[in-house]
């Protein structure tokens, strides 16, 4: 789905590290757009188990209820003043307010019914929309699947998983999550996290000590015409199975578990 933030482009390269990774659970603590999913389902994901979760309650609530045949309809600009000045817990609210935005960000400019996507060929309301039901549909498809919704640090995450983490980067637009984003703190909880786990973070800005796996220029904006100069977003990895360990492990079939991760520390 496209969404402020989200790894829409970035998908395909960063799944094609994770899924080489050892460990039957993966985890996404921060969900956002669920862009991961249909490369995870394209590339044959190896895991068992697939955790997403996310803060902001209306990107999971509507993949669920999309999950459950929901077909979100546009709305009026005077229905949409409705939406967003009132309750905002309605699934109406919640696909509105995603879906029917410029630059798919929570609650932006409004959307005409009738207003063109970037080919042409489709309302930009109705490519959100399939956007959106390919991330659904892709999640129905996962092995395991488990959604879930609060913040970063409450996810139980089990010893040995595969670990992404999309955090809203620092320094750039927030995600209308009420509250300013802790960058400092959630790298501690990272760090601590990567003592058991193999994690991968996206930013721009990262620790010395992660070891950076991929690299690519982004612009800041999920707008077609944005102009803004593109920053180099960072894909880094760490884990108590060190990289040459791993492609051993990978290349025999072989795999660790949360008992053989000891050794590696």
């Amino acid at each position: 789905m496209r969404y402020l933030g989200g790894k829409h482009f970035q998908a395909r390269a960063y799944v094609g590290h994770l899924i080489n990774e050892i460990g039957t659970v993966y985890v996404e603590p921060f969900a956002g757009g669920f862009n991961t999913a249909a490369e995870l389902v394209r590339q044959r994901s190896p895991f068992r188990r697939h955790v997403y979760s996310d803060l902001m309650a209306d990107t999971v609530e509507l993949h669920r209820a999309v999950m459950d045949r929901y077909e979100p309809q546009p709305v009026s600009r005077e229905r949409f003043n409705e939406l967003k000045a009132g309750s905002r817990g309605a699934l109406e609210a919640h696909a509105i307010g995603l879906l029917q935005t410029f630059s798919g960000k929570r609650w932006g400019a409004y959307v005409p019914t009738d207003a063109l996507g970037p080919h042409d060929n489709e309302t930009r309301f109705n490519a959100a929309c399939n956007g959106l039901k390919r991330s659904a549909g892709a999640l129905k498809s996962l092995q395991g699947l488990s959604l879930a919704v609060g913040p970063y640090t409450d996810l139980v995450i089990p010893d040995g998983a595969v670990v992404y983490c999309d955090p809203p980067y620092a320094s750039t637009a927030g995600y209308n999550t009420g509250s300013g984003f802790d960058s400092a703190a959630f790298w501690i909880w990272a760090n601590e996290l990567a003592k058991r786990c193999t994690v991968y973070v996206s930013e721009y800005t990262v620790p010395g000590d992660w070891e950076v796996i991929y690299s690519q220029d982004r612009l800041a904006s999920v707008a077609t015409n944005n102009a803004t100069a593109p920053r180099l977003e960072l894909l880094v990895r760490k884990s108590p199975i060190p990289s040459a360990i791993k492609r051993v492990l990978s290349s025999s079939g072989l795999t660790a578990g949360a008992g053989q991760l000891a050794m590696f520390s």
